[in-house]
Formats: C-alpha cells, structure tokens, sequence
C-alpha cells in the first residue's frame, strides 16, 4: 500500500509540476498586459469552468489522456486496507 500511495503521489506531484510549468508564459503575459489582473484571471477561471461544465453533459467527465495513460482506467488504492 505504501507503493502504491508513493506512486499516486510522484505521479500527482509530477502533473502539479508540469502544469505549472506550461502555465508560467500565459500568466506573465496577463501579468505584463492587463489593467487589472484579478479581473482577468478570474474571467478565465469562469470560462474554463464553463466550458468543463458544458463537456460533462448527461455521462459525467470525459476521459482524460496523456499520451498513453487513460486516468479513467487508473484506480487509486484503497488505503484502508
């Protein structure tokens, strides 16, 4: 189980790093070119949110992939075992 929990956390930490890294270069730009930042990164927030919430429909989330690892067929372990 420790494995498997150490695992879960490389491979979440490695996404958190890489979403960030490919988020530096958009967020200096609305940084450098906004009047006022607040207003622009919430706009973005509420469009992104609406179009995930538009995505769902009826089935719920689609599957993401990267690459080839489909998340929807990864489970996380059961730590109370």
């Amino acid at each position: 189980a420790d494995k498997a929990l150490a695992l879960v956390l490389h491979i979440e930490g490695a996404e958190a790093i890489d979403t960030r890294e490919s988020l530096i270069e958009p967020i200096n730009d609305i940084r450098r070119n906004s009047i006022d930042q607040y207003a622009a990164f919430r706009s973005s927030f509420m469009q992104r949110r609406a179009a995930l919430i538009a995505d769902q429909g009826f089935n719920g989330p689609k599957a993401e992939t990267k690459d080839q690892f489909t998340y929807t067929e990864f489970s996380y372990p059961d730590f109370d075992e």
